[in-house]
């Protein structure tokens, strides 16, 4: 089963403000998780993803919660932390 996306206004904020790179990382990473046969409705989880580019280790974390009854994947928020790498 798939779920479909719902983004949350500050969810779609947060996405805005990504690199070009980094919005595309994260849509991929939301296709795979909307994909997956194991989501369950209730509390809200949080997955993260960690990319390397040149100079800079990005840390992303997915704010999800699950709509079952909607088939329907929420994304929360993403929260963005980079740190330059000696």
């Amino acid at each position: 089963m798939s779920y479909a996306l719902a983004f949350t206004a500050d969810a779609r904020y947060d996405l805005g403000e990504l690199d070009f790179n980094l919005q595309e990382l994260v849509l991929d990473e939301l296709d795979r998780v909307a994909a997956s046969q194991t989501l369950t409705t209730g509390n809200t989880f949080v997955r993260d993803i960690v990319h390397e580019l040149p100079g800079i280790r990005h840390y992303l974390f997915l704010h999800l919660a699950v709509d079952l009854p909607r088939s329907t994947l929420v994304i929360l928020g993403i929260h963005h932390h980079g740190r330059q790498i000696d």
